[in-house]
């Protein structure tokens, strides 16, 4: 759908006469409009405001990340377009970011999606600490109203596309990452295409798809293995080999007798290392929080 009468202007004058209705567009009233060039921008200003507010605020609780030289540093919370992540210590502390974001919200006439907030409460292995309140309280509509978001105790947080889970553990995305991999498998097999075209939709879009949240994943290495196994299968079928086909033999190189399949592993440790080498030529708190990782 054309989102602004601008658009379709534009569309007017390079002669594309089968778009030529008023009725295919709207003005927006609220918001900026859809695919504008200003809106990230118009955007960066307003939640400047909020982050500069967070950093502010006088919090106790916080946790801390020790890097490769010894030195502590404070773990703050990461904001990326619309979504923030909170990383704090106690309930009270995460009231206080929670009451800063409603005010945020209210003083500026913000709608935020309370249904889509989440909050997990990770013990990882506190067990005798003494039980927290079940609740955060969201304020709305002139600090009247009051929404009381759950804190959950198990379950999952979905972030930017990555499943994580209370335990730690990431099963849940692991699931996940076999589900697609034997659906987008069996559905490529089933095309009437050749083997070149299924192989480059596997390479250049199913795995490219898992090696996105994969690369943030601390699974086992026989849970990656089942993935590779799994990968093999596909590859096997695909190249018309008998399952007993050497697995090294599917990612050698042509040059050396192989098939020259991608290798899955390879692709998400190369990915991982990328991530690794752009984080630590970021700011001093994301060089000082991937450090910590590696030390």
């Amino acid at each position: 759908m054309l989102r602004s009468p601008k658009v379709l202007r534009f569309l007017h004058k390079n002669g594309m006469g089968g778009l030529k209705t008023s009725l295919l567009y709207f003005v927006a009233t609220i918001g900026t409009g859809q695919g504008g060039v200003e809106g990230p921008l118009s955007w960066n200003f307003v939640i400047d405001i909020l982050l500069c507010a967070l950093r502010d605020v006088k919090l106790n609780d916080h946790f801390f990340t020790r890097d490769a030289m010894g030195v502590n540093r404070e773990a703050r919370g990461r904001t990326f377009a619309d979504d923030i992540l909170s990383l704090l210590a106690s309930h009270d502390s995460l009231q206080k970011t929670a009451d800063v974001v409603s005010a945020f919200s209210i003083m500026t006439g913000i709608r935020v999606s309370w249904h889509k907030f989440r909050c997990l409460h990770i013990q990882n292995s506190n067990a005798g600490r003494p039980p927290s309140p079940s609740t955060l309280a969201v304020h709305t509509l002139h600090w009247e109203n009051v929404n009381l978001a759950p804190i959950a105790t198990s379950g999952d947080l979905k972030h930017l596309g990555v499943v994580l889970d209370v335990a730690l553990l990431n099963l849940t995305q692991l699931d996940k990452t076999m589900d697609h991999l034997i659906e987008c498998s069996d559905l490529t097999l089933s095309k009437s295409s050749s083997s070149e075209a299924k192989y480059v939709h596997m390479s250049r879009s199913t795995l490219m798809q898992m090696v996105y949240y994969s690369k943030y994943m601390n699974w086992t290495p026989p849970q990656w293995i089942s993935l590779e196994k799994r990968l093999n299968v596909f590859y096997r079928r695909l190249s018309r080999n008998m399952s007993s086909y050497p697995s090294l033999m599917l990612n050698v190189q042509k040059t050396h007798g192989g098939l020259g399949l991608q290798n899955f592993l390879d692709l998400v440790n190369d990915n991982k290392l990328r991530l690794v080498f752009m984080m630590m030529g970021h700011s001093i708190d994301t060089s000082h929080d991937i450090s910590s990782l590696i030390g």
